[in-house]
């Protein structure tokens, strides 16, 4: 089976991409930890990697992941088996509205070209918080440069559709009425915690 580029990041053996990204998922099941939400969705889980990190550090009562993507699925179930992941489009969740206290999308909307839809179904189906990270643009972009890869489309990487700076990722949250709790830059990533309005 071909390793999917989110499968080769969480097992490569470099260094300094285990350091970045250790401290990626400290940073984000820190805040869920401080959450402590009973009922957690992953959206795009993808192989599992950053929910098994989130819930090593604190474990909701319900814990869902969704993913579209089968092989990914199949390694979460491995990783993972106590944990109920189903396949799903992003755009279009299979769950209540307000369903789950806490939904993360974790490295996500970066690759789906219809986000804002992703974005309206997080906020449809989460009761409370989500909590998004996009790569931070242009630094995650300039990273890949300098290791050398993605030279003609100067460093980024060739299944983000879209990239955003700290500026316009809050526009792009703001926009979707969502409200800012938190903003993190976890080089070369950004983390935002935002909550809906009607929950003040």
């Amino acid at each position: 089976m071909k390793k999917s580029s989110n499968l080769k990041k969480h097992t490569s053996k470099n260094p300094l991409q285990r350091f970045l990204i250790d401290r990626f998922q400290d940073s984000v099941a820190a805040e869920v930890k401080k959450l402590k939400p009973e009922s957690l969705l992953s959206v795009g889980c993808g192989e599992g990697f950053d929910l098994k990190h989130v819930i090593s550090f604190f474990k909701p009562r319900r814990v869902v992941g969704v993913d579209f993507d089968n092989g990914a699925l199949k390694y979460a179930r491995m990783q993972l088996p106590g944990v109920n992941f189903k396949k799903a489009n992003a755009t279009r969740l299979p769950f209540k509205d307000k369903e789950f206290d806490l939904v993360l999308a974790l490295e996500v909307i970066e690759h789906i070209k219809e986000f804002e839809k992703v974005l309206d179904e997080i906020k449809r189906v989460a009761k409370k918080f989500a909590l998004i990270t996009v790569p931070w643009e242009p630094c995650f972009s300039f990273i890949g440069l300098l290791r050398g890869k993605y030279i003609k489309r100067l460093g980024r990487h060739p299944e983000h559709v879209n990239a955003w700076s700290k500026k316009a990722f809050l526009q792009v949250l703001k926009e979707r009425n969502w409200e800012i709790k938190k903003h993190k830059i976890i080089f070369p990533w950004q983390m935002a915690l935002v909550y809906k309005q009607d929950e003040k």
